[in-house]
């Protein structure tokens, strides 16, 4: 579709693994990136990998009432000595550019080379492997933990073929119906994670499984096996330094350890949960639909406030709305008919994405609160014209407001010159229309809500929900209409 064509284009063809970047952009996953620079590059390297890899592989044993136990565990016995060589073989490899009390390499015995990429394909594996088999346990389906010829089976994204083969991180089963089981047993705040880091929408997502499978990373993972091999020659005594090739120097190696730093949180996230011990973590999807959608909101309805708080307090802005109001009075009271108060507008977007309530500090993201956000990426999936209305809002209403700031003291000044005399009035004229601007961005934002209230009501076919209980309008309004008018309103 038409989302999937721009914003939310795959990451694999989109410049390599810049994407990688936004890893520290918005705070929840910035904070879980920062844990795990704690775990892997903090003083107590050793320890706290002895801890991940106990905690990894610990069995949590439930007795029933009438006899009989279940074991449960994240990584299975098969694959602890892989993940033993991921945390105690390759993480200290990306040690390597920091000063750290362990490092010991000198010209004779050089340090181990930076390896993020082989670090991130390996570990991003086990992740897998050991979530589908915990998959297929909790939800009875024993039959999808292994390839077979000619069939699909469960993987950790493939969203775009969802209708063919379960996703271990989608809320429900192929089925449609049956709730995967896996979200109460690793914990909503784990899962969002995974669903961030694998299989989001976002142009900012790093979708870190798809770069792995898709070639994204090849490049990187053969210059790092290069500078692997010339390592292990030199410690061999079989070549000096002086008769390696110069290192390998990647832009992107920051966003690399970040993406390292990432994953093993939320190995760490996720085996704690599995082992009975749950780490108590506030994190919540960033790169989601509905997580995307309530981003614009927050920022149009803050642009909106402050820029009526700039109009009510600066006199020289105040004085070019009130002169463009008496040169254009009826096209200023037209405008202003379309006004929606924020508050009005507040309340709507409460009512069309109810997890916008939730305080990211006091409120833990809950297992009721991935279903609830399930719902609307599905009517966001289906309201794409919506989405990007807001997108264009928000980014129109950034760029607006910065641009008054950077120029309202052009206002101040006393024209001397046909050049100053021209850029007052430019800034004059620009300053003159900020209300009705505001009132414009206002209606905008309505009517890209009214449209997912449609869609809403459309798409889930429930009529008496929370977001179209009682409003009669939303009830009679037909789809077609409301798609011109946000067409119209990204036009305008």
């Amino acid at each position: 579709n038409e989302f999937d064509q721009g914003r939310g284009e795959c990451n694999s063809t989109r410049g390599g693994l810049h994407s990688l970047s936004s890893l520290t952009k918005y705070k929840p996953m910035a904070f879980q990136v920062k844990l795990g620079q704690d775990i892997l590059l903090g003083n107590e390297f050793q320890d706290r990998m002895r801890k991940l890899e106990i905690q990894s592989c610990r069995r949590q044993i439930n007795e029933f009432p009438s006899g009989g136990c279940e074991v449960k565990h994240l990584v299975p016995d098969s694959h602890r000595c892989f993940l033993k060589f991921v945390l105690f073989g390759l993480a200290p490899s990306l040690r390597g550019g920091t000063k750290s009390s362990d490092d010991t390499g000198t010209k004779e015995n050089p340090s181990l080379p930076l390896l993020p990429t082989i670090f991130i394909t390996a570990l991003s594996s086990i992740i897998e492997h050991s979530l589908r088999l915990l998959w297929c346990y909790e939800n009875q389906r024993h039959y999808h933990c292994i390839a077979r010829a000619s069939e699909y089976y469960v993987t950790l994204d493939g969203h775009g073929q969802r209708d063919r083969h379960d996703v271990m991180i989608s809320p429900f089963l192929i089925d449609g119906t049956s709730k995967n089981k896996l979200i109460s047993l690793i914990g909503a705040p784990a899962f969002a994670m995974l669903s961030d880091l694998f299989a989001s929408p976002s142009p900012d997502a790093p979708n870190i499984r798809s770069a792995v499978c898709h070639g994204t990373l090849d490049d990187a993972i053969v210059a790092e096996l290069e500078e692997l091999g010339q390592w292990a020659i030199v410690l061999n005594g079989c070549l000096n330094t002086n008769q390696t090739k110069q290192a390998h120097t990647d832009n992107n190696e920051p966003f690399l350890i970040d993406a390292s730093c990432a994953l093993i949180s939320c190995l760490d996230l996720i085996s704690s949960g599995v082992s009975g011990q749950p780490n108590k973590s506030r994190y919540e999807p960033v790169y989601s639909y509905t997580a995307m959608a309530k981003r614009d909101l927050g920022d149009i309805l803050s642009k909106i406030d402050e820029i009526d708080s700039l109009i009510s307090k600066n006199t020289h802005i105040l004085n070019c709305v009130e002169s463009m109001e008496k040169q254009q009075s009826k096209l200023c009271k037209d405008m202003g008919l379309l006004r929606v108060d924020t508050k009005a507008l507040t309340e709507m977007v409460y009512r069309v994405f109810p997890t916008m309530v939730k305080d990211p500090i006091d409120d833990i993201w809950t297992i009721e609160d991935v279903f609830v956000e399930h719902g609307s990426n599905i009517v966001l999936t289906n309201g794409i014209a919506a989405q990007k209305l807001l997108s264009d809002i928000s980014r129109e209403a950034k760029a607006y407001l910065t641009a008054i700031r950077d120029g309202m003291n052009t206002l101040t000044i006393t024209p001397t010159c046909t050049k100053d005399k021209r850029a007052v009035k430019s800034m004059t004229r620009f300053c003159g229309i900020s209300k009705m601007t505001v009132d414009f961005y206002s209606f905008s934002v309505y009517i890209a809500l009214l449209m997912i209230m449609v869609v809403h009501r459309d798409t889930l076919a429930v009529k008496s929900s929370s977001v179209v209980k009682g409003d009669v309008m939303i009830l009679d309004l037909h789809r077609d209409d409301v798609v011109k008018a946000v067409e119209r309103t990204r036009m305008t």
